[in-house]
């Protein structure tokens, strides 16, 4: 899905991402909603086809930078990244020299170092045409996005006049900056919402910032031709979306005349179900600019259409000039590399490479200032649409298998309100009652309201439950890992208790670097009987049966959890490092507090091998019910034993790494050791010590383990589980 949101943003778009909006509807009336927008609009548009096609060359150099993360629990992951920079001379009338200067591509989940680009031939959307509605919008694919300075866009947007700006030139002049304000006229995909800053004395654009009108859903928004293709989707990974946190152009004036493009910066993600999202960020920046044009104002009128002096079509061979077409025409293009090519890698003009999905470009005070016009965009408008709803295998998350539970199905509705959303989650588990009882089947009910709001930089939650939770959360236990071997192979790790209650959540916004996550809570805490002993194992055998689930402790609670985290790209590549403060704490019948801490390191080891840490240590004041105990166990904290082997209030575990460092597949070598137990046992309670041999895939995405533990209860554990370390 990632590659889709590049598409969209970058208009380099797959077939499915590439479709015309529908038709314009015809109603233009109330487009302006007052006299100095509708002047404004129309200076605009007169100025780009006077001003901007009098410009008859220009000179830059454009550095242009693509990366594309995956966001997990553990770390954050760097998928692709790739720079170029070149020098562009544009001709009006003749062919556009690209003179490429450094290029390079990563993939730092699937291989090592660098490479050079494959298209790097390619002049892509780096060399803009100065009447080009394209780039009037920085560069969303005009077939996909209805610019809103176009002709007749006025049956698409409404237009508001908004703030005064002054900015002062180096040499002292001050220039006056008039908004409007873009509002889409419904919730489109193919519409844009946000505001554009034009010059009062030129009418030269100089700044515009946006957002889709509506994310993209995969299901309502591909193209009719493929929604065959999307209704084989699995259910696991719907729903597939992409949201645009921002489109950014800003524009320098050159010359005193010219309002030429500066900053170009897209930040967005993608999210496939509940298993991950992908930040990706895209950022161009022209800089050293030359720029002639015609002086003389009765010229103007003369000059030609640019469709009049290019070719309808051209024509390329494999080593002569490149050839690309749009709607103004074709041009030719004259791609010059080096003569070896391989001096692109370490080309001086080159930024530094990026380590995250999160390094920019721009400046951080660039940034600060684009976070504070962010805040001032439009907002979208209340609104009732249609409820969806979703049952089973059709959604990921409904469907889940523990020896609580047994097979819990679950149905779920959505309703959106344009800037919240609400949801109503209902579920039934059915287990198998053992042999003898009088009843076949144990049912548990759940469900849970909620209502979502969604700010420029967080998302709120507040809801209502009554809900199987689990005794640690870090085991992951309702998550697909531990259904799958549970139901397969008879073999639950989590210890689960009953919940009823309210709380109210907050997460950083999707595509963001900051981890600050906390939630206040008031609850109704009681144990849960184990209800079943049938897997699909005991089909074919007598297999293992499940353990006991501890029993809770009954208490009714009231508290917080606030947890923060700090990463380099935790991989072994290079020196990296991760680190996670938490704590939480409540009081009710128990009072009780724990802090908490992990910090992790990766770094490169000779002979090609590499190696990572990680320690971690939590302690606890006052009672703490069993439930809220520190445990051990399984292969998020301690590999080779059974999920909670070891419990107590407080705790301290390590683990060490060497594998091979080809990030696409490794071989790992590990050895975990860890205790828990009473407070007063911290320094001198005995550990559980285990080790063995792994293999991780995509930097350790997807992992496998064969463990085997070394200290009572001993015995060999198969894990197959996501987001390891390696």
């Amino acid at each position: 899905m990632w590659m889709v949101l590049v598409a969209l943003l970058a208009q380099q778009s797959p077939q499915p991402v590439q479709q015309s909006p529908q038709p314009a509807p015809q109603d233009t009336s109330g487009a302006y909603l007052d006299a100095g927008a509708r002047e404004l609009v129309h200076r605009a548009r007169e100025h780009r086809g006077a001003m901007d096609a009098a410009i008859r060359s220009y000179g830059t150099l454009v550095k242009e930078r693509v990366s594309v993360g995956l966001k997990a629990l553990r770390r954050d992951r760097l998928m692709v990244a790739a720079d170029e920079v070149a020098r562009i001379s544009w001709h009006r009338d003749g062919p556009t020299r690209v003179d490429v200067l450094g290029a390079r591509q990563s993939a730092p989940m699937f291989m090592r170092g660098f490479t050079i680009p494959d298209d790097v031939r390619k002049p892509g959307d780096v060399v803009f045409e100065p009447t080009d509605d394209r780039l009037r919008l920085g560069f969303v694919d005009s077939s996909f996005v209805r610019h809103p300075l176009a002709q007749g866009s006025e049956a698409w947007y409404r237009f508001a006049s908004g703030d005064t700006t002054v900015i002062r030139l180096p040499d002292g002049r001050s220039l006056r900056l008039l908004e409007v304000r873009i509002i889409p006229r419904r919730e489109d995909v193919h519409l844009l919402r946000g505001s554009i800053w034009i010059d009062a004395a030129s009418a030269g654009l100089v700044r515009g910032l946006f957002r889709l009108a509506a994310d993209f859903d995969l299901e309502r928004d591909a193209d009719p031709d493929d929604r065959n293709d999307v209704k084989d989707v699995p259910g696991v990974l719907k729903p597939v979306k992409a949201s645009l946190r921002y489109l950014t152009i800003e524009y320098g004036l050159v010359a005193f005349r010219w309002w030429m493009p500066r900053l170009i910066a897209v930040e967005g993600t993608a999210s496939v179900g509940s298993l991950a999202s992908f930040p990706v960020r895209y950022e161009r920046i022209y800089s050293e600019y030359e720029v002639e044009g015609d002086t003389v104002a009765s010229r103007l009128a003369a000059i030609p259409d640019p469709r009049h002096i290019r070719p309808a079509v051209c024509h390329e061979t494999p080593k002569g000039p490149r050839c690309d077409c749009h709607d103004s025409g074709c041009r030719v293009f004259d791609v010059r590399l080096p003569a070896d090519t391989m001096a692109l890698l370490t080309s001086p003009e080159l930024p530094p490479a990026p380590v995250s999905a999160y390094d920019e470009l721009v400046t951080e005070s660039q940034i600060e200032d684009l976070a504070n016009r962010l805040g001032l965009l439009p907002s979208q408008p209340w609104r009732l649409g249609a409820p969806a709803l979703h049952w089973g295998l059709g959604r990921s998350g409904l469907a889940r298998f523990n020896r609580v539970e047994g097979l819990s199905l679950g149905a779920r509705a959505d309703l959106d309100f344009g800037p919240a959303t609400a949801d109503l989650t209902g579920r039934l588990g059915l287990a198998p009652a053992p042999a003898g009882e009088a009843r076949a089947i144990r049912l548990t009910p759940d469900l849970v309201a909620g209502a979502t709001r969604a700010t420029l930089g967080s998302s709120f939650r507040l809801a209502a439950y009554r809900r199987l939770d689990v005794m640690d959360p870090r085991g992951r236990a309702l998550g697909f890992g531990n259904s799958f071997n549970s139901l397969f192979f008879g073999r639950d790790d989590g210890d689960y208790f009953r919940a009823l209650g309210l709380d109210l959540t907050r997460h950083a916004a999707p595509g963001t670097d900051e981890h600050l996550v906390w939630r206040l809570f008031a609850e109704r805490q009681r144990a849960v009987p184990l209800n079943t002993q049938w897997s699909l194992r005991r089909l074919f055998g007598a297999g293992p049966t499940f353990r006991p689930n501890l029993q809770a402790d009954a208490a009714d609670e009231a508290g917080a959890e606030i947890s923060l985290r700090w990463s380099r790209d935790v991989s072994a590549s290079a020196l990296s490092y991760g680190l996670v403060l938490a704590a939480d704490g409540a009081a009710g019948t128990f009072d009780y507090a724990r802090p908490g801490a992990t910090v992790q390191l990766g770094f490169p080891l000779p002979f090609g091998l590499v190696a990572s840490t990680e320690a971690a240590a939590g302690t606890s004041v006052g009672t703490v019910p069993l439930q809220r105990s520190w445990f051990l166990g399984g292969p998020a904290t301690l590999r080779g034993y059974p999920g909670d082997a070891v419990a107590g209030a407080a705790y301290w575990r390590s683990r060490a790494e060497m594998a091979t460092s080809l990030p696409a597949a490794r071989l790992a070598l590990f050895g975990d050791a860890g205790w828990a137990g009473p407070r007063t046992g911290f320094r001198t309670g005995r550990p559980l010590l285990s080790a063995g041999v792994g293999a991780s895939f995509l930097d350790g995405y997807i992992r496998i383990d064969l463990a085997r533990a070394l200290r009572a209860p001993v015995g060999w554990r198969l894990d197959l589980y996501l987001d390891a370390l390696l």
